[in-house]
């Protein structure tokens, strides 16, 4: 019997075909009072199917036995053989693998969707930072995206809250002439739990709104976007050429280098206390009144400006006390 069939789907179902057969079948045997290994088969199925390296690498076992097989997470956890010891008793030979207990680890954190890659049938989502990876489905998240939403998931504001169990897993890779290993958290599909907000719907039309209203543009932005990478534009400056381009005169011209997650608070409250503004590379600059703050926008929160001494006297507050410097 193949996983498929424990699922009872077809081999060429779709990722949210897999997670309604996985939550029909559950129903199913709780309610014929089934044991809990069945249970652990059916979970076991759709983890393995819903993962489509895993799954690549099944179908292609179904075709050819000999076919050369991945160990699933790359083999961080426990594991449970069966052999035989060599005759001295020094070696024991391995010759069947009977369990393997991958780590685990549960989370619960937010994500924001402008940080997700959308495809027609699914959306990826990695973070850098906490090195952790899932993947979802229209199913697991009640949100009907498809690929277009790339060109405009950047004025997507909106969060979601994400719970499930992620197994670590890593890869070796060869860099500099040494082997590292690259260590990564994956979501189990069967344990991913999505929560949306209540006007999520609304968030999401005003992003695509936004970009109906921009997106015409978006070959000049890019050419802009290429001068600031080369120096530095005072806001004034960006914002008069996108007015003789004729865009609408509410756009912020900071979205041109805009980050994804980065807090808003410090950008406003900064805008609100610099004499000018000037966009370059991937930085905002602020001319204060006494110093120049250079901001560089941050995944997941505002970082503490780096500060440039101009040649007047300048008031640092520290934990120790009020100091007075000069360049």
């Amino acid at each position: 019997m193949s996983l498929y069939d424990v699922l009872r789907i077809t081999s060429n179902a779709s990722l949210a075909e897999l997670r309604v057969a996985f939550k029909l079948r559950q129903l199913e045997l709780r309610a014929s009072g089934t044991r809990s290994g069945d249970s652990a088969t059916l979970e076991r199925a759709f983890n393995i199917l819903a993962q489509p390296k895993l799954r690549a690498c099944y179908d292609s076992l179904l075709k050819d036995p000999a076919a050369p097989t991945r160990f699933p997470y790359g083999g961080f956890g426990s594991i449970l053989v069966a052999g035989d010891r060599s005759r001295d008793g020094q070696t024991f030979f391995a010759s069947q693998i009977l369990h393997f207990q991958p780590d685990r680890q549960e989370r619960r954190f937010h994500a924001a969707l402008r940080n997700f890659d959308f495809c027609d049938d699914c959306a990826v989502y990695r973070d850098v930072r906490r090195k952790l990876e899932l993947i979802l489905d229209h199913s697991a998240m009640p949100i009907i995206w498809d690929a277009t939403w790339n060109r405009w998931r950047h004025l997507l504001g909106a969060k979601v809250e994400l719970q499930g169990t992620f197994v670590r897993t890593g890869k070796y890779q060869h860099q500099n002439g040494q082997w590292s290993l690259n260590k990564w958290e994956i979501a189990l599909p069967s344990r991913i739990h999505v929560k949306v907000p209540a006007n999520i719907g609304e968030q999401i039309e005003a992003a695509r709104k936004s970009h109906h209203r921009f997106g015409q543009f978006s070959d000049a932005l890019c050419q802009i976007r290429a001068r600031i990478e080369r120096e530095p534009m005072e806001r004034k400056q960006v914002c008069k050429l996108c007015w003789d381009l004729g865009m609408p005169g509410d756009f912020d011209v900071a979205q041109i280098s805009w980050q994804p997650d980065y807090d808003a608070l410090f950008y406003q409250q900064l805008c609100r206390r610099a004499r000018g503004l000037y966009l370059f590379r991937d930085e905002y600059i602020f001319d204060l009144s006494l110093v120049v703050a250079v901001e560089t926008p941050q995944l997941g929160r505002a970082v503490p400006p780096q500060l440039k001494m101009e040649s007047s006297p300048v008031k640092i507050a520290t934990t120790e006390g009020t100091h007075e410097q000069r360049k």
